[in-house]
């Protein structure tokens, strides 16, 4: 609300003094007057948003209410207005009251709206001077300041609009609560004068006990007493415990003012066993009840608790006085105060601080800016300690805990400071999670402040029970306020640092630092990101796809497997991608994409598979094979069939199954009638021949071999043992046709290399037709077999010497029985020249490239098969 009575308010006011409505006309003059004090003090924007009508008619049902009233009348009246019934209309529900003025009327009645879960939309509280008669009936009503009788009294009229309750009859609810908490506010109020004379009373026994054993600190006591009763606390309850000889407490009851008249067991708001035997050391205690304030503010109530001495300076029990402290407690120096300018003088000189330096100012602001409540309570050894490790944080973004338990046990006081840039609603609930679950807390408040500093900093209070104690130490819980503190971002760049050390973490971070989207990071931990940088940083329009295939630690079934394919500047369609992977063997559970902006303002498609393998058999050295072969896959130069399935399972390399590929090719145009399916289920079936068929290729071709015949020996009697334990006839068929063509085999281009030295994608067999078991006739002397993902090929050659063509053939399933054909021609043709013939034809296996035309494709094909010949 404001206090400033604008134009536009005054122009507002005089339409609604003026409204003529035939709904709203009322014969009581006063009424002109009521309604211009009533909205006075109501900004402006609030009203304008109104109908005035309804601004009119609320007004009007207030000044209803108020016609009657006895003297100590609390009239209420809570409503969902109707414009039949009452004349206006509101969405909210509404509540009009009329009582005497007294403090703490708004902030109480909004306080018990919020406690029954009612959200306050508008408030309206002016304040009348009003003249009643005997009965109560209203005789006059003016603004206090135009009042011009003087034997009325002043009465507080609250309008509040609120949200509904689900029923009216939660009114009745309501209604009590506010009754009660109105009752609470008048029996401190009328007991304020004598709490106050109690708070003189007790400086004025310190002071005397001060003279008498001339104990110093008894000034700062009676002061503070002074300081108490002058405004800077609001006194609702005040009691005095009596202290025996006989070490036994009695409560004086007749001593009882304000909220404590209606407690029927002064235990349950206050430790009096502990507050008793601390005042017994002849001191001040500052603290909190074991209950909220019933009024004002709804805080756990202060307790300033002050000891008695007798003539005799004999310790004869406590005052206890209870409120909150004022505004002006919180808002003035802190050195101004006494009890705690004495504490702050006893701080600075251990400091040993110069007086006049920079750092004594600096000490001295924290200390001013230090939680006044804790300042009440804390000792100089702990403020010290708490006011040297602020000190050391000043102007440093870091995350810092100082935790202190109340010295009765009943709650922990927690100061959590945070980097301004952190401070936000989720990390402040977090850390209270943490408090509350650390330290076994039953409820909590908190405060946040903000200072020109870099640091906003968090106050909790931990209500416990008296006797728990926490399971982790202070350590622990200081780490994990820090972890909830430190940021994704800070947590990626402490882990690139030491993952990759200080000038590559720092290149990898200028690039990725603002990389990451939202997505992203609650997917994944800092440390996994990190390790990706490595791959993400080596993404370019010439290495476009980088796959990273892993098991994570938490998977505990071996079968589970993951897979990441990092793309440069494109997304991967499922459509893609799915069929690869099935051909592995592999069955994708799910996938999560995301889309990953350098700082150059590339951008990377980084996908993230889930999936699961029909076998247990992959181990950490498989990881390799499979990232080439799946790279070779998508690249085309190796084919997307169910061959591939051997990677994983046979623990072959992506060439190894190329090899075992191509001789099935070749098997089927020399006249082998197995499909590929067959095939592959055929060397899964029988993994150790299929493991000793590639050991026993690659021992014989490989050029640096020394032993090779001692070592080939073994492996063909390893194969012969392998095949003695086949079951299946096809299955013995295939793995022996598998075995007699390598064994006919007596060149190979498995171990060339181009200029990179990178192994060729096509693969070429030189092999010695003799010695084949089936071959289809005539049989050459020799034959080359070149098989590539794009082309195979075949050169068929009747003797040492021998001559004929190449032809391009269509005919992709038996291509070889064309050019066997075509020998047979050529060798009676060429019979009188030269006695034997040769003829090579091979096929196009794939579509042209885009913007390529099929004669593209087949002279490229040409090209391999010429290599592959000459190799």
């Amino acid at each position: 609300m404001s206090i400033l009575h604008s134009h536009q308010t005054e122009a507002l006011i005089n339409r609604l003094v003026s409204d003529d409505s035939s709904v709203l006309r009322i014969s009581d003059s006063q009424f002109s007057d009521f309604i211009r004090s009533y909205y006075y003090g109501v900004a402006y924007e609030e009203l304008d948003q109104r109908d005035v009508f309804d601004l009119r008619g609320a007004a009007l049902a207030h000044f209803e209410l108020c016609k009657t009233r006895q003297l100590d009348e609390t009239k209420i009246r809570l409503y969902f207005p109707d414009v039949e019934r009452d004349g206006w209309r509101s969405k909210f529900a509404v509540l009009e009251i009329v009582t005497l003025d007294r403090p703490f009327l708004v902030d109480s009645v909004s306080m018990v709206l919020n406690q029954v879960g009612c959200k306050v939309h508008h408030v309206v509280h002016p304040v009348f001077a009003v003249k009643r008669n005997a009965s109560g009936k209203l005789q006059r009503i003016a603004a206090p300041l135009n009042a011009d009788f003087l034997d009325g009294v002043f009465e507080s009229f609250l309008h509040f609009e609120f949200d509904r309750p689900a029923d009216e009859s939660d009114f009745v609810e309501i209604e009590k609560r506010l009754r009660r908490v109105l009752i609470t506010i008048k029996v401190a109020v009328e007991d304020w004068r004598p709490m106050r004379v109690k708070m003189k009373e007790a400086s004025k026994n310190l002071e005397n006990e001060k003279k008498r054993s001339n104990n110093a600190g008894l000034e700062d006591y009676a002061e503070f007493c002074n300081w108490l009763a002058a405004g800077n606390f609001s006194l609702f309850g005040y009691c005095e415990i009596n202290w025996r000889k006989n070490g036994k407490m009695t409560l004086n009851e007749k001593s009882f003012l304000g909220i404590f008249r209606d407690y029927d067991d002064l235990r349950t708001v206050l430790p009096i066993d502990a507050l008793v035997a601390k005042a017994k050391d002849q001191s001040i205690i500052i603290t909190k009840a074991n209950s909220h304030s019933p009024i004002h503010r709804a805080s756990y109530l202060d307790v300033v608790v002050i000891p008695k001495f007798s003539a005799a300076g004999n310790f004869t029990g406590i005052r206890a006085v209870a409120g909150l402290f004022s505004s002006t407690a919180y808002n003035g120096s802190a050195s101004l105060i006494p009890l705690l300018r004495t504490k702050i003088k006893l701080v600075l000189q251990r400091s040993r601080f110069p007086e006049t330096t920079h750092s004594i100012r600096v000490l001295t602001n924290i200390i001013d800016n230090f939680p006044r409540d804790l300042l009440f309570r804390i000792s100089v050894d702990e403020l010290i300690q708490d006011v040297a490790g602020t000190l050391e944080l000043q102007e440093k973004n870091r995350v810092r805990l100082f935790l202190r338990r109340e010295p009765f046990g009943r709650f922990y006081s927690a100061l959590v400071y945070i980097p301004h840039e952190l401070f936000g609603r989720e990390l402040r609930v977090k850390i209270e999670g943490i408090l509350m679950e650390s330290l076994k807390g039953k409820s909590s408040e908190f405060f946040a402040t903000f200072s020109g500093s870099v640091l906003a900093r968090i106050e909790y209070t931990i209500y416990v029970d008296k006797d728990s104690q926490p399971d982790v130490s202070m350590e622990e819980i200081q780490q994990r306020v820090q972890d909830a503190a430190t940021t994704w971002r800070d947590s990626l760049h402490q882990a690139t640092i030491e993952r990759y050390g200080e000038d590559l973490g720092t290149q990898y971070l200028r690039s990725f630092q603002n990389a990451f989207n939202a997505s992203f990071k609650e997917d994944y931990s800092p440390w996994v990101a990190a390790a990706d940088l490595e791959k993400l940083s080596a993404l370019s329009e010439q290495n476009d796809l980088i796959v990273s295939f892993f098991r994570t630690l938490q998977e505990s079934d071996r079968r589970q497997m993951r897979l990441k394919l990092f793309s440069f500047k494109k997304q991967i369609s499922p459509s893609d991608v799915l069929p690869v992977l099935e051909n592995m063997g592999l069955w994708v559970k799910e996938e999560r994409p995301y889309e990953i902006t350098r700082s150059d303002d590339d951008y990377i498609w980084m996908h993230d598979y889930s999936l699961r393998h029909s076998e247990e058999h992959y181990a950490e050295h498989q990881r390799k094979d499979f990232e080439e072969a799946f790279s070779n896959i998508w690249c085309g130069d190796a084919e997307n069939d169910q061959f591939n399935r051997l990677v994983l399972i046979a623990g072959l390399n992506w060439r190894q199954v190329s090899v075992l590929r191509a001789y099935s090719r070749y098997l089927k145009q020399i006249g082998h009638s197995f499909s590929d399916t067959y095939i592959t289920n055929t060397l899964i079936a029988n993994l150790a021949m299929t493991q000793s068929l590639v050991r026993y290729f690659e021992l014989k071709f490989d050029p640096t071999s020394g032993t090779a015949d001692k070592e080939l020996k073994k492996v063909r009697e390893v194969m012969d043992s392998h095949l003695d334990a086949v079951s299946s006839l096809d299955e013995d068929v295939i793995l022996r046709s598998y075995k007699n063509a390598m064994t006919s085999t007596i060149r190979t281009n498995y171990f060339c290399a181009n200029k990179d030295g990178d192994p060729h994608n096509y693969l070429s067999f030189k092999i010695d037709c003799s010695r084949i078991i089936k071959m289809p006739d005539p049989r050459p002397m020799y034959e080359i077999f070149v098989y590539s993902p794009r082309t195979e090929a075949v050169h068929l050659r009747g003797g040492k010497v021998a001559r004929g063509g190449l032809r391009w053939s269509d005919r992709r399933e038996d291509f070889r029985t064309e050019v066997l054909g075509l020998v047979k021609a050529q060798m009676v043709k060429n019979a009188v020249i030269v006695p034997v013939g040769s003829k090579g034809g091979f096929i196009v296996k794939r579509a042209p490239e885009p913007g390529k035309s099929m004669l593209d494709e087949g002279i490229a094909c040409y090209s391999i098969f010429i290599r592959g010949m000459l190799d």
